[in-house]
């Protein structure tokens, strides 16, 4: 395989050297490079079999030279505004001395003219408006010369000379028009190919990605299967470990040994099932299995339901939860699902926070919301973790400063429920802290 280098946006094979592709505006520069080559070349002819004009000679000679240098880069490395404008002072300065030593108004400049304005059209489209000018003016110069000064004017040695002249060049012309009008519709049918195979492409790529996607789907679903499946085998056994671990303590005097050991048995089971309830909600959640059961509800008293459920935890590591709540908010919302993401909410404050230290949990209003505010004196949340909250199994580096356990799946139910709500959860770092924001779209007095 060939290794393949880029110029301007021109695409060359280093192994064979030959042109791929070239921009449709630098395959219309090379044809009018062409085009003006060509026709200094039957100038030149024209000029030796109607008596040698060594001025005239020397410039056709010397702007074919130029012409066919500025092809060449242009075709091995693109065009550039200098080579665009290079281009249009050369062959503009080259025609106005040669309406003078061609016949003026007489000969087949003015012709040529015309065609230099078209090759114009050629140019890159932000170059286009200045260089079309500068070919007017150029031509308006000499149409003032010839009129100023006809002498100036270097006529036709005979009639049969300047009749050929003519001839040829409205030829030209018109074979540049027609070659100009090909190369556009050619490039225009060659750029509608490369969009229908690409729009082709498209549509494969997207019939693919949505087979795939309709795989993952069943995936998915299958998992999810599996995950119910789990949950509800899982549950029972582990709940009758819990129960059995009751018994045995009502039933029996244990010895302080045997009566550890039951309580180590009794929370690995609870945090068991923990993950067993919170692996069963987020299948639901997941599958849109889970129906709201929303009623215009006030808000203070199911926060302070939660805070007061969550109150002996605290005391446990020495904290003091501290809350301000607004009586007059209320929601559609559904209470239990509330309690539970505000459950979450709280107990990681709890988790995560030190000894002896204070949580604050607010609840306010904020313009047509309702805001409830967890703050805690904890470590915070590392910005290069941050992504992971609110993700499942999302864990960051900190650690429950009790030695609790976490699942990663709380902070994900409670977004997913939050959203649900038409709420949302965000957090932000304090110092020192971090604060956890619940906010939930709040009803007018008296609406049902």
């Amino acid at each position: 395989m060939s290794e393949q280098t880029t110029w301007s946006g021109v695409d060359r094979s280093q192994e064979t050297g030959v042109l791929s592709s070239l921009p449709f505006e630098a395959r219309q520069f090379i044809s009018a490079c062409r085009i003006a080559s060509a026709y200094c070349i039957i100038a030149l002819t024209i000029n030796i079999v109607g008596g040698a004009t060594p001025a005239l000679m020397a410039l056709v000679i010397s702007l074919f030279i130029l012409l066919e240098w500025m092809r060449y880069k242009a075709q091995r490395y693109g065009i550039s505004t200098l080579l665009q404008w290079g281009f249009a002072i050369a062959t503009s300065v080259s025609l106005a001395i040669a309406w003078l030593l061609n016949g003026g108004l007489n000969g087949s400049v003015p012709m040529v003219y015309l065609l230099a304005l078209f090759l114009a059209m050629s140019i890159s489209e932000s170059q286009r408006a200045p260089i079309f000018a500068l070919y007017v003016f150029s031509a308006i110069f000499c149409l003032a010369v010839e009129g100023i000064w006809p002498e100036w004017i270097l006529q036709y040695s005979n009639g049969r000379v300047q009749f050929l002249d003519s001839a040829i060049g409205m030829l030209t012309a018109m074979f540049a028009l027609g070659y100009g009008t090909h190369q556009f519709k050619s490039s225009y049918d060659r750029q509608r190919m490369r969009v229908q195979m690409k729009n082709e492409e498209v549509s494969r790529a997207y019939l693919k990605a949505q087979a795939s996607n309709d795989r993952l789907q069943e995936v998915m679903r299958r998992n999810h299967e599996h995950l119910h499946i789990i949950a509800h085998d899982l549950r029972n056994p582990v709940g009758a470990v819990i129960g059995l671990v009751e018994v045995c303590r009502e039933e029996y005097e244990l010895e302080e040994g045997i009566a550890k050991d039951l309580a180590t048995m009794e929370q690995a089971a609870t945090q068991a099932l923990e993950l067993v309830q919170h692996l069963s909600e987020v299948a639901y959640l997941e599958e849109r299995k889970v129906v709201l059961q929303r009623g215009n509800a006030p808000l203070a008293p199911i926060v302070e339901r939660v805070l007061r459920k969550l109150e002996p935890m605290a005391r446990k590591k020495h904290q003091v939860l501290k809350w301000e709540l607004d009586d007059s908010l209320s929601a559609q919302v559904d209470s239990n699902r509330l309690a539970s993401i505000l459950d979450n909410l709280v107990e990681n404050a709890i988790k995560y926070s030190p000894l002896d230290s204070r949580i604050e949990v607010c609840l306010e209003r904020e313009t047509t919301r309702a805001v409830v505010r967890v703050r805690d004196q904890g470590p915070g949340i590392p910005e290069d973790q941050k992504t992971k909250l609110f993700t499942m199994f999302g864990k960051v580096g900190n650690r429950p400063t009790g030695k609790e356990s976490s699942t990663g799946l709380g902070l994900y139910i409670a977004k997913m429920l939050s959203e649900l709500h038409g709420g949302h959860l965000e957090q932000e770092n304090l110092k020192p802290g971090t604060e956890f924001r619940l906010l939930l779209p709040t009803t007018q007095s008296g609406e049902v």
